[in-house]
């Protein structure tokens, strides 16, 4: 990132008058000062070219590579509305294989996959806000997507198609968490049901957890998701209280051993092959464990659970599939199959 391009983005923040500009004056001012600090030759045709021509008709700009366009980009006056624009640029960029757009006003940047087989809106991948956007982040955003080199070598083109499967998943949640919710996933239920037992000293069975879901459905469905690439304030750091979740383990003792890990499926792995050695009938009872709706930790089939790791030298399975709060679970629900309380059981972990 050049000190150049921060120093145009801090010079274009400033500026009062930036969403009242001519579309003339966000061209000369804004834009190409923009791509020249992104190394591109604004004053080669070649490759920066003004009034592309497409089907009798044209963009405000063309950027080329060996004469083969690579990215549009449609100005219009400061404050102008984009949304109404974006199908005519899109339908021009998709005509000629194009695979990045863009459509400024100036201030805002909208980035686009016009190859992209869905709705214009969900075309676009990125949003660069010049007014409201710390400046930092501004120039990674336009390297990334815009730079000369990363065009050049492609790398843009892969860094928008990640932003737009980021997009998509994140468009997707809603979905999956309501159909989560309306058909109770095993291992879901078995964590509230934990809780539940944690809290009051009592475990409700899947039938009454199931019940308890359905019953708050309406409550707890999601009806929109936050656009993810729209600008929003930088998150504040809560310093109360450090989530479990987000820990990896560096340790664990069972019953005055100590074994050092790396990741919570190498915990759950050594902690069974402790208990392996200590106990003859370990695969016996490791069977017998399961959770909701018969859900299955332990086979000696690697295809009979979900992510199963071989306990080593074993030929049983364990089902790793587990974030961090459940791995912590699954082992405490281990070591008491076979007669021992949780508190023979501690982590040591870092965040």
């Amino acid at each position: 990132m050049s000190d150049k391009l921060l120093e145009v983005i801090e010079d274009l923040q400033s500026d009062e008058n930036l969403n009242s500009l001519s579309e003339a004056d966000i061209s000369l001012g804004v834009i190409l000062r923009i791509l020249d600090a992104l190394s591109w030759s604004t004053y080669n045709r070649r490759e920066v070219s003004p009034e592309y021509s497409v089907e009798n008709r044209w963009v405000d700009y063309a950027l080329l590579i060996g004469n083969t366009p690579q990215i549009f980009i449609e100005v219009k006056k400061g404050g102008e509305p984009l949304e109404r624009h974006q199908e005519q640029l899109l339908d021009y960029a998709f005509r000629q294989g194009v695979k990045v757009a863009i459509l400024t006003n100036g201030a805002t940047w909208w980035f686009y996959l016009p190859l992209r087989a869905v709705s214009w809106e969900q075309r676009k991948v990125a949003t660069v806000e010049l007014d409201k956007q710390d400046k930092g982040e501004i120039a990674q955003k336009l390297v990334n997507l815009l730079g000369k080199e990363n065009v050049r070598s492609g790398k843009a083109v892969q860094n928008a198609e990640v932003l737009y499967k980021k997009r998509q998943s994140s468009a997707t949640l809603p979905e999956a968490w309501n159909q989560l919710m309306s058909e109770p996933d095993g291992l879901l239920m078995e964590l509230l049901a934990e809780k539940t037992e944690e809290l009051c000293g009592h475990k409700p069975d899947k039938h009454e957890v199931e019940q308890f879901l359905l019953a708050h459905l309406q409550d707890i469905r999601i009806t929109k998701s936050p656009d993810p690439i729209s600008p929003k304030p930088k998150p504040q750091k809560d310093t109360k209280r450090k989530a479990f979740t987000v820990t990896k383990p560096t340790a664990f003792t069972f019953n005055g051993h100590r074994e050092e890990v790396s990741s919570w499926k190498e915990m759950i792995l050594k902690l069974c092959k402790i208990l392996y050695a200590d106990h003859a009938d370990f695969e016996q009872r490791v069977l017998e464990i399961k959770g909701s709706r018969g859900r299955r930790f332990f086979s000696r089939n690697a295809d009979d659970v979900q992510e199963g790791l071989e306990i080593n030298g074993t030929g049983i399975y364990v089902d790793t599939f587990l974030d961090a709060e459940w791995a912590k679970r699954f082992a405490e629900k281990i070591i008491t199959e076979f007669g021992y309380g949780k508190g023979s059981l501690s982590f040591e972990v870092r965040q």
